[in-house]
This record gives structure tokens, sequence and C-alpha cells, in this order.
């Protein structure tokens, strides 16, 4: 299987040597990795990221947009209509040229983000690609809210054991 990991986020950055190792451990699985800011405005690493994506043909492609997609369209978030433009003109077109070989895309959510007012958009995007994956077969979308929140939602580097103990 080929797997390219396209960190989006420093989350998903951090991520991918472990993701790589547990996908390459003893299979014929080979993983590479591909720097890719934002879908919305970082044109030299969709061209990166479509070169690597012919050459390989890939059977998965891992993805998380995080801040720096954000940061891409946060001036915009808020006109009417954006996110049906948004969901049409940047995230359908991205997943339309990366799959169209045949490749699937799990879409790694991001975790909480505690710095406000950036909290609330940043989860109006993951709601988004949450909501896409729903309704397209070639992506799944992967919460990871579920082992890095806190009770309240907060992101937190100690959640409780089945005791309740950290």
């Amino acid at each position: 299987m080929q797997v390219v990991i396209s960190a989006g986020s420093v989350m998903l950055d951090n991520l991918a040597a472990g993701f790589i190792a547990a996908l390459e451990e003893g299979s014929e699985t080979l993983a590479t990795t591909s720097w890719l800011l934002a879908m919305s405005r970082d044109v030299a690493s969709h061209q990166e990221l479509g070169r690597i994506i012919h050459g390989l043909d890939p059977d998965l492609l891992i993805v998380s947009m995080g801040v720096w997609e954000l940061d891409a369209v946060a001036n915009d978030m808020h006109d009417p209509g954006w996110r049906d433009r948004y969901t049409t003109d940047v995230l359908a077109r991205f997943v339309d040229r990366v799959t169209a070989d045949g490749a699937q895309i799990l879409w790694i959510g991001m975790p909480p983000w505690n710095n406000e007012p950036e909290a609330d958009d940043l989860q109006t995007l993951q709601d988004i690609y949450r909501s896409f994956a729903r309704q397209d077969d070639r992506v799944s979308f992967l919460d990871v809210s579920e082992y890095v929140a806190d009770a309240s939602g907060r992101f937190t580097f100690e959640l409780p054991d089945a005791a309740g103990n950290p």
C-alpha cells in the first residue's frame, strides 16, 4: 500500500513519523510526507503534492488542516455563503484532485484549540471537513478530540483512565 501524509498542521507533522512507523511495520506499505500549509492559498505545495501523488499513485492520503488553513480563510469566514463556497471551490476541488486515481483520504481532525477567538473558527473548519466526509465515500474523518479533550472539551495532556486516575 502506498500512503502519502500531507501535513497541513504542526500536529500531523509531529505525528507523521509515528504514522509511518505504524504503517510500514511488518507490511508492504510505503509512506511518505508532503507539506501542505493551506488548501486555499498554497500553490507551490499543491504542485508538490500533485507531483508526489502522480509519482506514487497512493492508496491513502492522510490529511489534516489546522491554523494555517484558518489563517488563509479567516478574513472571509463570516461572509454570507462562505461555507458553501469553501466546500465547493476549495475542499471539493482538493478532494477531486488528490483522489483522481482512486486514492482514499483519511482526514485527521484538529484537537481542541484553547486560544480564543480562533477556537470557534477552527471548529467551523473541522465541522466542514466532518460534514464533507459524511457525504463523500472517498473521505473518512477521524475526530481526535476524544483522545485529547477533557470533560469540558478543552485540550489536555492528561485524561482519566478507567479508574478515574490521570
